[in-house]
């Protein structure tokens, strides 16, 4: 399907010039025969040089845009995105604090993606750059999804041309949790405080930032809030 649009693409253009071609046919043939509009040679000329300077202007323009398409899929950049109808974004289940009455849990996810087709981004790592009302204090990068010691996380993982991975972003316990718990990769056996990755259950603007090696940073907005079933409401701004 790939090399179908790439050759799609190699000839719209040429096509186009075609058209244009078979559109002044008629004038062609005029050129030739110097009989039907009685124009003199130099105005022949001019309309048939005009007409190659229009072709090649076209070919050109062509050109030019499949080489921008080209470098903008080689060059190595991040994304963020949440689509909540799509798999993997909203995970939902239970966590057993005291049996046998389990907690409901519901967790959000964002997705980071490597909008490069050629080059690998290396240290990739997802955080939580700014929240509007300040409350959360800790520095630590988001969790990626299964990464239960947060090591990889911290360290920072590879994303290879085209490959998306999946970051747990923030959770709620239950729906009378009075708190948004965050996935952050604190190392095992680092205390710090509740609050530092625990909110109040409220309206909050979130600013997530995906950086990488050697690549500009990736930024993406959020409102994160109650919905009216008591649930986690995680909307891109």
């Amino acid at each position: 399907m790939r090399d179908r649009r790439h050759w799609l693409r190699r000839l719209h253009w040429p096509v186009t010039a075609l058209g244009l071609i078979i559109f002044y046919g008629s004038l062609v043939l005029d050129f030739l025969q110097l009989r039907t509009l009685g124009f003199s040679l130099l105005v022949w000329m001019a309309v048939g040089t005009s007409l190659i300077v229009i072709m090649a202007a076209i070919w050109i323009y062509g050109l030019s845009r499949e080489n921008a398409e080209l470098q903008q899929r080689l060059a190595p950049a991040l994304e963020i995105t949440f689509d909540p109808s799509a798999p993997l974004f909203i995970h939902r289940g239970k966590r057993f604090i005291s049996f046998p009455n389990p907690i409901q849990t519901t967790l959000y996810r964002v997705r980071v993606g490597n909008l490069s087709s050629v080059v690998s981004i290396d240290e990739v790592r997802v955080r939580i750059l700014q929240i509007d009302p300040p409350l959360l204090r800790s520095t630590w990068p988001l969790r990626e999804m299964a990464d239960e010691t947060g090591e990889t996380s911290r360290a920072g993982f590879t994303l290879h041309p085209g490959e998306k991975r999946y970051i747990d972003l923030v959770m709620r316990e239950g729906h009378q949790g009075r708190d948004f718990a965050f996935s952050l990769a604190a190392p095992r056996g680092v205390s710090y405080s509740s609050s530092d990755d625990r909110v109040p259950v409220r309206r909050y603007q979130l600013m997530l930032v995906a950086e990488g090696r050697n690549v500009p940073p990736c930024k993406a907005s959020f409102t994160l809030d109650r919905s009216p079933d008591d649930e986690i409401l995680l909307q891109p701004i």
